[in-house]
């Protein structure tokens, strides 16, 4: 009776999977995998965070915009004329800089389908630096169109 018991429970560790959670036999993977994430998250709040507080002053960009084209028409000034005409040409490659950026950023989802670790940091480093670079131009050409506005 000892051994029929010894052997039914030998059969039973041997044939019936664990309650303990599937790792496909290497919990480190399963680690970094998370760590990968992880970071890779955080870079794109990064991103995000520069774009979300540069899009709210897309209608300011445009507001600026379109005071300097009526401006434009109406001021006789030989001096200011071109200023105004090249601060509006600015304006309007700072708003198509951020709709271009926005248009071509490929989401996070996607990227985990088509690149490795690496190359979505390397991505997602390379689109921190466009953000940053559309923010300075939309900033840049704001403050300068404000300060023709006020001339």
């Amino acid at each position: 009776m000892k051994y029929s018991l010894l052997f039914t429970l030998l059969i039973s560790v041997m044939f019936f999977p664990t309650c303990a959670p599937k790792t496909n036999g290497n919990s480190q993977a399963t680690d970094v995998n998370t760590l990968e994430i992880t970071t890779q998250e955080k870079m794109w709040d990064k991103v995000m965070a520069i774009h979300d507080d540069v899009m709210p002053k897309m209608s300011e960009l445009n507001k600026i915009q379109k005071q300097l084209k009526e401006k434009s028409q109406v001021i006789r000034d030989e001096v200011l004329q071109p200023k105004i005409i090249a601060a509006i040409e600015t304006l309007e490659k700072a708003d198509e800089g951020m709709w271009a950026w926005m248009h071509d950023l490929k989401q996070l989802k996607e990227l985990r389908k088509e690149k490795t670790h690496d190359e979505i940091m390397l991505y997602l480093s390379e689109q921190l630096t466009s953000i940053r670079n559309v923010k300075a131009v939309m900033e840049t050409s704001m403050e300068n169109g404000k300060n023709l506005l006020n001339q």
